[in-house]
């Protein structure tokens, strides 16, 4: 209401469900469609179907593509070659993390991240 000088708040409309976790990545840039050498550490905080939220050293810009590899420790599963680009930057806790969705996935990998994330929110429940 611009009279009274309110806003709705901004609502995030998500595809999947999101959970909390702390897992070691590594990952890689990728520019021009090459993946470059060097491997990059980061942490996920959180992960669902379709993307991650990253902790990483410095920063990385708006539409970076990466690959990422990370274990998924409940389903004794290590996601390897999943391709990502960052959609955008969230400040928590003082530390700027990274909004990653998820482009291109195995059909086994998406399996087992979409079983990792379920598990996660069944024990959340219990």
């Amino acid at each position: 209401i611009p009279s009274l000088g309110l806003k709705v708040p901004r609502q995030e409309i998500r595809r999947s469900h999101r959970v909390e976790v702390q897992l070691a990545c590594d990952y890689h840039v990728v520019e021009s469609d090459i993946v470059l050498p060097e491997t990059r550490h980061a942490t996920i905080r959180d992960i669902g179907y379709h993307g991650v939220l990253i902790d990483v050293e410095g920063e990385l810009p708006i539409y970076t593509e990466i690959k990422l590899a990370f274990d998924l420790p409940l389903v004794g599963y290590e996601a390897q070659d999943v391709y990502a680009k960052v959609v955008g930057h969230k400040m928590k806790e003082g530390r700027k993390l990274m909004g990653v969705e998820f482009t291109s996935v195995s059909p086994a990998t998406n399996m087992k991240i979409q079983l990792f994330v379920q598990l996660l929110i069944f024990t959340e429940f219990t």
